[in-house]
């Protein structure tokens, strides 16, 4: 949810009873184990809590909030109170990738700016992850040895509070001291990163992510 909604209270304008609705929705899937993403309202230092939704949902507390990191690590000004965030990823002048360029929608192209911009990062590295588990547990079960992962590996890594060690794990293996919840995913992922685009048979490849993944799911995760 890369976007947010002031909550109006004006009896003109009242948006009450669709932020309302949308609280709801909110909460129904987090129940249903739904990973929840959301954007920092973007405004700076405020005392204006509890009017942006989804951010302000206090209701929905396993919801991840995401806010922009500078290119020095640090967290944007335009975030405020960083105590406000659970992670910050980069969203200051994030360039789209040129194969990910469109004739049709030329204008976001350019360099981006802003919280949106990092809580999209977060879900596609929340995707990522699921997805290197996913391999590891099918190397597990088809490849020549155990990994350790299994069905319900994957089932873990899909709920909120396991996907949320993860991300400490790969916070805790940032490379610049921060006092901000700032995600270490370069350090993390660059020696894996590495390795996957050498010359290695498809065999080497499948268990280096395997073992990625093992180290990205604690075993106690997976009672939960």
């Amino acid at each position: 949810m890369s976007w947010t909604i002031r909550r109006d209270t004006d009896a003109h304008t009242s948006n009450e009873a669709d932020c309302d609705r949308l609280r709801e929705k909110l909460i129904e899937a987090s129940k249903e184990n739904i990973l929840l993403f959301c954007s920092a309202p973007d405004i700076g230092t405020t005392n204006d809590h509890n009017s942006y939704y989804p951010f302000d949902c206090k209701q929905v507390t396993e919801m991840f909030r995401i806010g922009a990191m500078k290119a020095d690590g640090s967290i944007a000004g335009m975030v405020g109170n960083g105590g406000r965030v659970d992670f910050i990823l980069p969203g200051e002048n994030v360039e789209i990738k040129e194969e990910h360029h469109t004739i049709t929608d030329r204008e976001h192209d350019s360099p981006q700016t802003g919280s949106p911009i990092a809580t999209a990062l977060a879900a596609g590295l929340a995707a990522l992850i699921i997805q290197c588990v996913k391999l590891g547990a099918i190397y597990g079960v088809y490849g020549p040895e155990s990994t350790g992962l299994s069905h319900n590996s994957l089932l873990a890594i899909k709920k909120h509070e396991a996907m949320k060690r993860t991300f400490n794990t790969i916070r805790g293996n940032s490379r610049l001291e921060s006092p901000a919840p700032r995600l270490g995913v370069e350090t993390y992922f660059e020696g894996p990163g590495k390795y996957l685009k050498g010359e290695w048979s498809a065999e080497d490849k499948w268990k280096k992510v395997a073992r990625v993944a093992r180290d990205l799911v604690e075993m106690r995760m997976e009672g939960s």
